[in-house]
């Protein structure tokens, strides 16, 4: 496991998972940020503005290529339905970095990543507060989450390591974060 996150990738080119790739990228200029939706529009435009430096579709090769040989981590920004779907695939595909997502409940996709995943223990729970009056990637920017809290949601399995990592990450992009069962 990468205790330093360098390349990652966002499911979801919405207004949170943009604005992360926005933040990071700015912080990051490095690294590699593989955009995965299912707007081609969305990720046209992540790709233009330069926050994402590959994009896929969600059937496409390149997503499953990327997660297995150098994603350090992988934030799910899609609604909690889509998420057991992308936590099978990330299993099937050996995924061993941290796995991470943005939805605002987390009863129902803890569940679904306890039964789903073969190692629970790489998920790592969170939630940024912060938002727009714009929806999608038209309400995203780099400065979303200056100052916003970000919630993470370890528990006893969590590395610590992950833990750290995610941690560093949220403060480098500028969020305050908050450790909540």
């Amino acid at each position: 496991m990468a205790t330093q996150i360098r390349n990652i990738t966002i499911v979801g080119m919405g207004m949170i998972g943009a604005s992360f790739a926005a933040a990071f990228r700015a912080q990051h200029p490095d690294s590699r940020v593989l955009g995965v939706d299912v707007s081609q529009e969305s990720l046209d435009t992540a790709l233009s503005r330069g926050w994402i430096t590959d994009a896929a579709l969600p059937e496409d090769p390149a997503f499953a290529a990327f997660v297995q040989s150098t994603c350090d981590l992988v934030m799910l920004a899609v609604p909690v339905d889509f998420a057991e779907g992308y936590f099978k695939r990330l299993d099937e595909w050996g995924f061993r970095g941290i796995i991470t997502d943005t939805a605002s409940t987390k009863g129902r996709i803890c569940a679904v990543a306890e039964r789903t995943l073969q190692n629970p223990a790489l998920y790592l729970p969170g939630h940024p507060m912060a938002g727009s009056e714009k929806n999608g990637i038209e309400g995203a920017r780099a400065q979303m989450f200056h100052g916003a809290h970000w919630i993470l949601c370890p528990d006893e399995r969590t590395h610590t390591q992950a833990y750290t990592a995610m941690h560093d990450l949220l403060a480098d992009i500028g969020a305050r974060v908050i450790s909540l069962p």
